[in-house]
């Protein structure tokens, strides 16, 4: 039986039930103050419903709820089975969600600048598993007002708080059963859910709190969740966060359009440097003879394997990097093809007790830039919040740079700032921004600049110095890899190959140990150049 309503309904009683499906057509009906209508058949209107009485869906079986995108002032959920909305609805007044849930499916929920939502919890919310968002329209600061979304399974609400001006303001959102796309690949910690944000009209501070269930969503560690937002192109990191035994998550909208999430903290560095045996002063660029015509470079971090292990030691990072062959071939700009492996470490910025807190092994392009083992990306860090840093960068023949701890270098979670505004140039900064004297590197020319800087080569044996007489020399260490046979050549990726051409060789002009006596030391067989990093 199909009940059409075709008159104001103006009834002072305490309830009305109606057990077949209601249709209002033509006419706008009016529910008076104390008057409940009781349904439990679906309701389709293609009219507004007013007064302050109260319809409530109370059915047993599911119901259907077709409002045509007309305001309802009073709403009431009563059906464990649930009420799917077949249109997009307005609420006036109030929404109250005693027993069910309340459905979007494909369609939109738009709460008035008054509208007040009452019940919701984990049993009881509204679901938007479809398309369909909740639409919130503010014109009077909010605190703490409550959107009671989730998904079919997962109670995820929402908490916001607004302060400014506003212009026809709203605030839509919407739960997404999923770990976001946008997250960092190396993330460790995060939770298998987000929030979608849009707003508009709002001139001020907009924050927000997000409820995850701790059982459900998190993947890893919850105590290292932490509240980010994703304005489209970049990720920052919040420092207002309640203990993690809350499972809020206390986020800053700072776009139109956004993303809230859960993950472990971590930031993007970008960094420049050049090694002094790869580089070419004609080009102002280094050579990749270890990437071509025959690949040497290994996919694996060399740094974790002899010989190298012995001096290079990872820090917090328990992620052994490694890429695919196609990062070694021609890239589309030849000046991000890339050369070699370095090893980055992360220090805190203390003048005294100049820690490493976390290191990375990463990929150095020939014009000096060093990026993550994708061949493009800024070099990520888990487990590290946006601060100031000093930085070093050292490689397996080459002496150490690193920045002077005095000096304050920001890094964030800023991706498109990283080799911008964040930029930390080895080549180009002042040289009271390096630890130690000028020693420990060295300068030559540049075709468009006026110099620039370059680590220091000739460190065959990878320890804190480059010499070639006395005691662990870098010349024996040439001949230990030729199984001191001075005539012989092997070629390949070594340590003792100073001049990065892809073979260690002894005897003759432009050889290692030419190279190392002649151009690093000058022809000074007793010379000592020390390694300077802090301590």
């Amino acid at each position: 039986m199909d009940l059409k309503l075709k008159f104001f309904l103006s009834f002072f009683i305490i309830s009305f039930a109606l057990h077949a499906q209601v249709s209002i057509h033509s006419t706008p009906i009016h529910i008076a103050s104390g008057t409940v209508l009781g349904i439990k058949g679906n309701l389709i209107s293609d009219q507004p419903i007013s007064g302050e009485g109260k319809i409530r869906l109370n059915g047993t079986d599911r119901q259907l709820l077709n409002l045509s995108n007309q305001f309802v002032s009073n709403l009431e959920i009563e059906n464990n089975s649930g009420v799917d909305l077949l249109s997009d609805a307005k609420i006036n007044t109030n929404l109250t969600l005693t027993n069910g849930k309340l459905n979007l499916n494909n369609y939109d929920l738009y709460l008035s600048d008054s509208a007040i939502i009452f019940g919701g919890d984990s049993t009881n919310f509204i679901t938007n598993d479809g398309t369909g968002q909740v639409f919130k329209s503010i014109n009077n600061d909010l605190h703490e007002f409550e959107l009671p979304i989730g998904n079919t399974n997962s109670f995820r609400p929402l908490f916001l708080t607004t302060i400014g001006n506003y212009s026809n303001g709203y605030i839509a959102a919407k739960s997404i059963d999923s770990s976001v796309a946008e997250k960092p690949i190396y993330i460790i910690d995060y939770i298998n859910n987000y929030w979608k944000i849009n707003q508009s009209g709002i001139n001020g501070s907009i924050n927000i709190s997000a409820q995850y269930n701790a059982t459900a969503d998190v993947v890893g560690n919850n105590n290292n969740i932490k509240g980010h937002y994703f304005n489209g192109t970049d990720w920052a990191f919040s420092t207002t966060q309640v203990t993690p035994d809350s499972h809020h998550l206390f986020v800053p909208v700072t776009s139109p359009n956004g993303i809230i999430y859960g993950m472990n903290s971590f930031v993007y560095l970008g960094s420049k440097s050049m090694l002094e045996a790869a580089y070419d002063s004609s080009t102002g660029l280094m050579n990749d003879k270890l990437r071509w015509p025959i690949r040497y470079i290994p996919l694996d971090d060399p740094y974790r394997i002899s010989p190298y292990d012995v001096n290079f030691h990872h820090v917090n990072n328990s992620f052994a990097e490694s890429i695919n062959s196609n990062i070694l071939s021609d890239q589309s700009s030849l000046n991000d093809n890339i050369i070699d492996w370095v090893f980055i470490e992360l220090r805190n910025n203390r003048n005294v007790g100049n820690n490493v807190i976390s290191t990375r092994s990463a990929l150095l392009q020939r014009d000096g830039d060093i990026v993550d083992i994708d061949g493009k990306s800024p070099v990520f860090f888990n487990y590290v919040e946006d601060g100031n840093y000093s930085l070093s960068v050292r490689h397996r023949n080459h002496l150490a740079i690193s920045l002077n701890p005095s000096y304050s270098a920001h890094i964030t979670e800023n991706k498109t700032a990283a080799f911008t505004n964040n930029l930390i140039d080895f080549t180009a900064l002042p040289a009271s921004n390096i630890f130690g004297t000028s020693e420990g590197f060295t300068t030559t020319t540049h075709p468009s600049l006026n110099s620039i800087r370059l680590m220091k080569a000739g460190n065959a044996n990878g320890n804190e110095n480059l010499r070639y007489s006395g005691y662990s020399n870098d010349r024996a260490t040439i001949l230990y890899d030729l199984n001191n046979n001075e005539s012989g050549i092997r070629n390949g990726y070594y340590r003792s190959d100073l001049n990065m051409d892809g073979k260690v060789d002894y005897l003759g002009n432009n050889t290692d140990k030419y190279f190392l006596l002649h151009q690093i030391l000058h022809n000074d067989e007793i010379k000592i150049i020390k390694q300077e990093l802090p301590q």
